[in-house]
């Protein structure tokens, strides 16, 4: 290793991460780590906790959806995405941490959250401006719009205090070896 390398390696363990300042509108007003936007740390703060479960349906209705009114893996997806693009900082599913590794995918009558089975009703935890995400979710046309004819039943409350726990670091994290 020569000295440039290892100038770089004590750099890379000795400097703190990064953190980024919230806008002073912003509730969520103390800074938070690359880690914890990541997934990788825990996170605190105001959100909204989301809960989906299983509807019952007439038998007599008829819907394009595969088994309507139950809870699906692109139901999840969908909220999931919705709150992402309406400025969630972290989101749990389940209490699954979510990074961007994570997979969604229903095997069988399970959902399985990175690998790992969740029952039903599924909680979605979200940390970040709580209004702004329950509008982004509630407007008409929107998902849970969308979820009151054949998708299953969502209930959005807002919390004050949410905590969000860490997901496991991968592995392997950096180069390989050649």
């Amino acid at each position: 290793m020569n000295n440039i390398s290892r100038f770089a390696l004590l750099a890379t363990v000795a400097m703190p991460l990064p953190t980024f300042a919230a806008p002073a509108s912003d509730p969520l007003e103390k800074p938070v780590s690359v880690l914890a936007l990541a997934g990788y740390a825990p996170l605190a703060g105001e959100g909204i906790a989301i809960t989906l479960s299983d509807r019952s349906l007439p038998a007599s209705k008829n819907f394009s959806s595969v088994l309507p009114g139950l809870v699906h893996d692109f139901d999840v997806l969908t909220l999931v995405n919705d709150l992402r693009f309406a400025g969630a900082l972290g989101i749990s599913v389940g209490g699954v941490r979510l990074t961007n590794q994570s997979s969604i995918i229903c095997t069988g009558p399970r959902i399985l959250v990175d690998k790992k089975p969740i029952a039903i009703p599924v909680r979605i935890e979200a940390v970040g401006n709580a209004g702004l995400m329950k509008a982004h979710l509630e407007v008409k046309g929107g998902v849970v719009d969308n979820f009151k004819n054949a998708g299953p039943r969502v209930q959005i409350s807002i919390a004050n205090k949410l905590q969000l726990g860490a997901a496991s670091l991968p592995s392997k994290v950096g180069r390989t070896s050649n």
